[in-house]
């Protein structure tokens, strides 16, 4: 049996702490960033009734994004440009395939969006800012073109000084949403 989870995660930080201000800045005015914060994933899979929870950390680095799930399993998914790999309870890291072949787009457009590079992230995505909940800010993602939308139908991440939640509707039916806390 094949252990596949794919993790999404977009950390941003803008330049002013949000301690400085009660107004949360823009989502335009956020820059890549490197570090690492706890996180809770919530799934929700099309046919099953209960929601699938794990907790963990991701480190977000330059060249490599290492998403790290403590709680029910010890899975540890690294993503750089050249794939995606995975260890599942400490065994080695092996390569994850999608659909027969690696999904470019797991490789370079989630990586530019796990870092926070926008700019590159609209080749693959179509950006919205979208209402404002509670004085943060909110931007919708949508796919370009049939290479990430045969796997994902929309995403929408919210923030204030950095990313709080992401929500990922995948086209199978599939729902994730994330939520970060300081690391």
């Amino acid at each position: 049996m094949s252990l596949v989870i794919v993790p999404l995660v977009f950390l941003v930080s803008v330049g002013t702490p949000a301690a400085a201000s009660t107004a949360c800045p823009s989502f335009e005015d956020a820059t890549e960033v490197s570090g690492q914060r706890s996180f809770k994933q919530v799934r929700t899979l099309d046919g099953v009734d209960q929601p699938l929870i794990s907790t963990g950390t991701v480190s977000i680095e330059p060249d490599r994004v290492v998403w790290t799930v403590t709680n029910p399993l010890n899975i540890t998914t690294t993503i750089t440009e050249a794939g995606i790999t995975q260890s599942v309870e400490g065994g080695p890291a092996e390569p994850i395939e999608t659909g027969g072949g690696m999904n470019p787009m797991l490789t370079t457009g989630l990586l530019d969006v796990l870092g926070g590079n926008m700019e590159d992230a609209e080749s693959y995505f179509s950006i919205e800012t979208m209402a404002s909940l509670e004085r943060r800010w909110r931007v919708k993602l949508s796919p370009k073109g049939e290479q990430v939308s045969d796997y994902i139908a929309g995403m929408t991440v919210s923030g204030c000084a950095t990313v709080d939640e992401i929500r990922l509707d995948q086209t199978n039916g599939d729902e994730m949403i994330v939520t970060f806390q300081d690391g």
